[in-house]
């Protein structure tokens, strides 16, 4: 996802702002992976949406992004429920466990609580070695729980095979965050529910759902929904 900000489905046993009247699904939320004013976190909560997810971890440098903070901070202060997510760099020197400890180091020196943590896993950013893959992501998903975070993993059934081989070996408590979209705009939209999942990998079903890219929401410009 190269977009600034994604709209989508989420699923919560907490939810401060139900959208949908859908036994399956809470509401919406955003996603960002840069920073964002403070005037679009108030058009977002003014837009009714409880949830940010926050991009924490810079890909290219292997290394928490500091440019984050202040939009961590003020996505609180405007009461956005807050939940991180970050691309482990597998060809880094820096292992990947030693990847999701900077984040939680970070938090920490910063006094931000440790919340949640989705992992991104998408063809392109790992090796063509699927063993090693799942041995990298499973490693890192391990330390993050041992950290205190609530771990999930942001893919779709595709990604997932094509990088772990459709590894099952998760803990039956890591969470998912799927995409699924049909080309840009609002016509290219997916279903706004989970209709359209199919179990793979550890998951018998979702938590969060992006079904569409590159719209405009809350003044924003290239969101994804």
């Amino acid at each position: 996802m190269f977009s600034v900000i994604s709209f989508f489905l989420f699923v919560s046993a907490v939810s401060a702002l139900p959208i949908l009247q859908d036994s399956t699904i809470d509401g919406y939320a955003i996603d960002i992976n840069e920073p964002l004013s403070n005037g679009t976190l108030i058009n977002v909560r003014l837009d009714r949406y409880s949830t940010i997810y926050i991009r924490s971890f810079n890909y290219n440098t292997s290394s928490f992004d500091q440019n984050m903070i202040d939009t961590i901070r003020n996505a609180l202060v405007y009461r956005l429920r807050v939940e991180l997510y970050m691309t482990p760099n597998q060809f880094s020197n820096v292992s990947g466990t030693d990847q999701v400890e900077d984040v939680y180091n970070n938090l920490k020196s910063n006094s931000i609580p440790i919340g949640g943590l989705f992992l991104r896993v998408q063809s392109g950013m790992y090796s063509y070695n699927t063993t090693a893959n799942a041995e990298f992501i499973d490693s890192s998903v391990h330390r993050a729980k041992q950290l205190g975070f609530q771990v999930g993993i942001f893919t779709n059934a595709e990604e997932w095979k094509s990088v772990t081989n459709n590894y099952s070996g998760l803990d039956s408590d890591v969470r998912l965050w799927y995409w699924a979209n049909n080309g840009n705009g609002v016509t290219g939209e997916t279903t706004h529910s989970f209709n359209d999942f199919k179990r793979f990998g550890n998951w018998n079903e979702p938590n969060v759902k992006q079904f569409g890219v590159n719209e405009t929401v809350s003044g924003a410009d290239q969101i994804n929904r």
